[in-house]
Parts: structure tokens; sequence; C-alpha cells
């Protein structure tokens, strides 16, 4: 019976790998990592480590809850040094969501229509209001032009 990529355990030489144990603590140690929030990182540093009878990892996992407590407390004291954000009372209302009642939001949108159509659109430049063809540079040709003459080229021929 293929384990796949789960043979590759060092602890596995000299073992009957065929035996329902075996295969069955496999079974549990892939689904307990698939099923955790364990970085795919540590995942694989606890699937390549070598089965231990008296438990699924045996001291791996140590050494993963320490990196993740570890984590952990760097998190921590990384979030008491941040200044939390404070807002003004003006800058609370502009951030609030609107309300989902629909004389609210119909006011709502009555105001964002009113705000749009006060303003001024932007200038366009080049004036006829369609896009323009870039010019090319002096003393140099268009490529354009230069594909053109090439396909009617090979029309011709």
């Amino acid at each position: 019976m293929p384990h796949g990529p789960f043979v590759t355990s060092v602890g596995l030489k000299g073992e009957n790998e065929d035996s329902p144990s075996h295969s069955l603590a496999y079974k549990e140690r892939h689904l307990w990592l698939n099923l955790s929030s364990i970085k795919d990182k540590d995942k694989n540093f606890l699937m390549d480590a070598p089965l231990a009878p008296p438990g699924l990892f045996g001291d791996a996992v140590n050494t993963v809850v320490d990196r993740f407590q570890e984590a952990n407390k760097q998190a921590a004291a990384f979030q008491k040094l941040l200044p939390h954000r404070s807002f003004t009372h003006g800058a609370a209302q502009q951030h609030q969501q609107p309300q989902t009642s629909k004389a609210s939001s119909s006011q709502h949108r009555a105001s964002q229509k009113q705000s749009v159509s006060t303003r001024t659109p932007p200038q366009r430049s080049g004036g006829s209001g369609g896009r323009s063809q870039p010019q090319p540079s002096r003393g140099k040709t268009d490529l354009r032009n230069v594909i053109i003459a090439k396909k009617a080229a090979a029309k011709k021929s």
C-alpha cells in the first residue's frame, strides 16, 4: 500500500509499513495537520518528523509549540508598542456606515448625487475629446507605418 508523501519519515525504516496501526497513525497525523491552523512550513516539518510510538509526532510537537508560543509573545509585544487609533468626533462621523433604512439610504444617495453634480469635470487636453494618435519623434519613423508597408508588400508578392 503506497503512502505517497507520508513515507518521508526517517522513523519508518525497520517498521512494518503495511500494518494497520502504522497506516492509521499516518492518517490521524495527516488529518490533524490539515485541520489545524499551523503554517505550511511547520506542517512540513511535522510530517517529516519520525513517527513516535507514544504520540503522533513525538518531540517534534514540542519544537513547533515552542515556536508558536514565541511568535505569540512577539505579536503581543508588538501590539503593545503600536499606538491605537483615536478618531476625532468629526472623523468618526465621516467613517460611519450609512444606516440601512430606506429613508436614510435614499437621503444618502441624494446627497451623493448632489455632491457629484456640483463638481466640474476635469479639463481635457487635445481639444477634440477623442483619443489622439501619438506623434512620432523627430527623425524616427512610426513603427505602425513600417508594419503597414510590410503587410502591403507581402500582399503584393
